[in-house]
């Protein structure tokens, strides 16, 4: 379990005496959430490393669907809802990065 102080409040690192709850410094750890690193600070270097493993997930998938013998139709829908699923989710929390566009 790990906590993160939201809002104007100032950011809180180290174990709080009260609750015992560990308050990490999510400038250089941010807190996985749902597979969205949480960050008291600006996203956008988070933003770039989990763009770039879903860019290497991707790629892996590409290959794995490849071995199948599929119509073109098939492959137009695997890559509706399979590979691009995997772009959109994130790109509702955080902008894309360059790299991948």
């Amino acid at each position: 379990c790990k906590g993160m102080m939201l809002g104007s409040n100032q950011p809180l690192v180290g174990v709080d005496a009260a609750t015992g709850v560990p308050f990490p410094d999510t400038a250089a750890q941010p807190i996985p959430h749902l597979g969205i690193p949480l960050s008291a600070t600006t996203a956008t270097p988070h933003a770039e490393q989990l763009f770039t493993q879903r860019l290497r997930s991707v790629t892996w998938r590409i290959r794995q669907w490849a071995q199948h013998n599929l119509t073109l139709i098939g492959r137009c829908e695997v890559a509706k809802q399979v590979l691009a699923s995997c772009f959109t989710y994130h790109c509702q929390f955080m902008p894309a990065q360059q790299p991948v566009m």
